[in-house]
């Protein structure tokens, strides 16, 4: 059954009961009262276990909506009064026709939607797609107790589908918590072959903002203090590459596929295909691939536009990933700094927005005695952060 905080009486009231004592709650009992969006009857509940709400009599409203949990109840109620309490007009349960779905909770152009239960990647998608395109609203994904990190050493797609990224915060993602009544921020998301990394941030919601929060988050100056074992990182990549093959994990054999078609081997590409580390949570084999498709596409050309190749890969990128507000700019991040890299060690030079190719310098180091020497220099290189120049791309980040 669909149930919510607010409903409409018989003179077409709306009735919300996120701010009402028991007393007020018993005196509502024997009214009669329906939904805003089907207008079909709803039935006031209220007992010991779960806060009062309204619930439909039958599964006929087609609104798309999260089957209601005690967590979300109290999620719904949490933030908006918070939001009252610091003085924002906002609406909770506000439905929007357009798209046929209600927001959790509205405020200034931005709908709050507390998730608890799964929510698979075509529903994640069209839910977004739609805010976006159809009511012009930002939509921000607080995620409930289910998505909680909690030690996680690998990321399922659960949680990526809901990351988001910047510059300053990495990849990151919102939790909230209706027992400590925090918002949580969980940030500078990693993931390589051996581990992953991540930090969380909390805000108690009786002292803070949530609307400050969400909407001035990336204003935060964290620097992420992670420290990589770059030799020990490489090994594994190759372990897992070959693992993946030889268990014909589908993902990594449809990248295997497009490097034949390229006459590549993902096994065998250029050191400096591999190198930096790949951090983008369970997008690592395509990241190499991505990188060895750019090289072969300036061996042929001699130089690119900065920008059309950008599109290009981000293209290539998103066809194979999964939806994700994040996807965009993580490739931009991922693709400047490789850039950064390819000029630090002098394989391509870059004038205002073309990429020029150094052809002799990078033939010298698919020489396969040089590419040994390369490998090790190139870890001594990486591991002492000895890569200093600017990102070609941050201005795209901003």
């Amino acid at each position: 059954m669909t149930m919510m905080l607010v409903a409409i009486d018989e003179k077409k009231q709306h009735i919300s009961l996120w701010n009402k004592r028991k007393e007020e709650i018993q005196q509502l009992k024997g009214l009669k009262f329906y939904c805003p969006v089907c207008y079909n009857q709803v039935i006031l509940k209220s007992g010991s276990y779960k806060r009062a709400h309204f619930a439909h009599k039958s599964l006929n409203c087609s609104i798309s909506s999260e089957g209601e949990t005690a967590e979300h109840l109290e999620g719904k109620k949490l933030l908006i009064e918070n939001l009252v309490r610091y003085g924002k007009t906002c609406e909770l349960e506000r439905y929007f026709p357009k798209s046929n779905q209600r927001a959790d909770v509205f405020v200034s152009s931005l709908a709050l939607e507390f998730q608890c239960s799964p929510l698979d990647e075509n529903s994640y998608q069209k839910r977004t797609l739609d805010y976006q395109l159809k009511e012009q609203v930002t939509p921000i994904w607080l995620l409930g107790s289910r998505y909680f990190p909690a030690n996680r050493k690998k990321w399922r797609n659960g949680e990526k589908r809901f990351f988001l990224f910047s510059k300053g915060l990495g990849s990151y993602y919102w939790i909230l918590d209706t027992t400590k009544q925090q918002l949580g921020l969980v940030y500078h998301i990693e993931e390589t072959f051996l581990t992953s990394h991540y930090q969380v941030k909390w805000w108690y919601l009786k002292k803070y903002s949530v609307y400050e929060i969400v909407t001035q988050v990336e204003q935060l100056k964290v620097t992420s203090c992670y420290h990589y074992r770059v030799r020990d990182e490489l090994n594994s990549c190759y372990r897992y590459l070959s693992q993946s093959l030889n268990k014909k994990q589908v993902k990594v054999l449809k990248i295997q596929e497009y490097c034949y078609l390229k006459q590549g081997n993902l096994l065998n590409l250029p050191i400096i295909c591999y190198l930096p580390i790949v951090r983008i949570p369970g997008e690592i084999g395509l990241i190499y691939y991505l990188r060895w498709l750019f090289l072969t596409t300036l061996q042929e050309r001699k130089q690119v536009d900065m920008l059309e190749s950008l599109h290009f890969l981000s293209l290539e990128y998103q066809k194979q990933t999964l939806f994700s507000l994040a996807t965009n700019k993580q490739f931009i991040d991922e693709f400047g700094e490789y850039l950064t890299f390819l000029i630090d060690i002098q394989v391509i030079r870059q004038m205002n927005n073309r990429i020029l190719f150094n052809a002799e310098r990078y033939q010298y180091l698919l020489n396969k005695q040089v590419n040994d020497l390369l490998k090790e220099q190139l870890i001594n290189k990486i591991q002492s952060s000895d890569l200093q120049r600017p990102n070609p791309l941050a201005s795209m980040l901003l």
